[in-house]
């Protein structure tokens, strides 16, 4: 029981890490839209909208941390969104993608070895 637990505990920590990793990533991109020398409304307002997004992946993010199987498979199911979305060259789309999808899958991991 102890390997299966220590095993469960190294493959949520790295989940997790990963994880903040793909919700900062498009955080700090959305810093981008305060160097565009708009007016101080429209900068606030486009940096909302262009962090929804990263809201979106930490409020998921949060699920996968507190039930790691079914958060793992809502991260897997999402990690896809941007190969869809996103009109950018398939490397670059996979590049935003990859991430997520490999934090999903080691939070199913761990919740898988930890039951």
């Amino acid at each position: 029981m102890g390997h299966d637990g220590a095993m469960s505990r190294h493959f949520l920590l790295a989940a997790r890490i990963l994880s903040i990793f793909s919700v900062l990533v498009p955080a700090l991109l959305a810093l981008g839209v305060l160097q565009s020398g708009a007016s101080p409304q429209n900068m606030l307002v486009g940096l909302l909208i262009q962090l929804t997004p990263a809201m979106v992946l930490g409020l998921l993010v949060t699920v996968a941390w507190h039930a790691p199987l079914p958060g793992g498979f809502i991260l897997v199911l999402v990690s896809g969104i941007p190969l869809l979305l996103l009109p950018l060259p398939f490397p670059a789309n996979f590049m935003f993608a990859a991430p997520m999808l490999l934090a999903g899958a080691l939070f199913i991991a761990g919740g898988l070895s930890k039951s």
